[in-house]
């Protein structure tokens, strides 16, 4: 399995985001438009690929590591489950932990979060492994990895109504 693919040229993330449009996943797409317009760098891991820190180094621009642990119709991995956690977390100054339908506002937030912090860990996960995200960012050595939880309104994730998610500072 490739480690790291880089995608920069906009004609392939234009299809992208078209893609991610198509599906229901507007909110990705917000992501997928800020790399493309070169706000950030987006790096993608898969659960067992190792991180891609050399990919999000090369770039001057803000980056964000989008860990996806939220997928339909898969239970989620939880923080064991994913190889690159370990460097990601030392790579990371923030970390934003998304456990709530996927809002277009919201992801917009993390990009400015990027923007502030520069190096930023965005899970996507679901209200069952959220407890088990929330204890390994506050685990990190040699001090806890400040975050934002984005938690479901009264509900668990995943929720049908992207309208049912709250943000709160953890």
């Amino acid at each position: 399995m490739q480690p790291c693919m880089r995608i920069t040229d906009r004609e392939t993330i234009a299809s992208l985001v078209a893609a991610a449009v198509a599906q229901g996943a507007g909110h990705t797409a917000e992501l997928l438009r800020a790399a493309r317009d070169g706000e950030i760098v987006l790096a993608t891991p898969h659960p067992r690929t190792p991180a891609p820190i050399r990919a999000l180094r090369a770039s001057m621009r803000p980056g964000i590591a989008l860990i996806g642990d939220d997928l339909p119709g898969m239970p989620g991995l939880g923080p064991d489950g994913w190889l690159a956690l370990r460097r990601l977390l030392l790579w990371a100054e923030y970390g934003v932990l998304h456990a709530a339908g996927g809002g277009v506002a919201e992801y917009r937030v993390v990009i400015r979060l990027a923007q502030r912090f520069r190096r930023v860990l965005f899970v996507e996960t679901n209200t069952q492994d959220f407890p088990l995200w929330v204890q390994r960012l506050s685990e990190r050595k040699p001090r806890p990895l400040p975050f934002l939880a984005i938690v479901p309104n009264g509900g668990r994730h995943p929720v049908a109504d992207a309208e049912s998610s709250g943000m709160a500072n953890a």
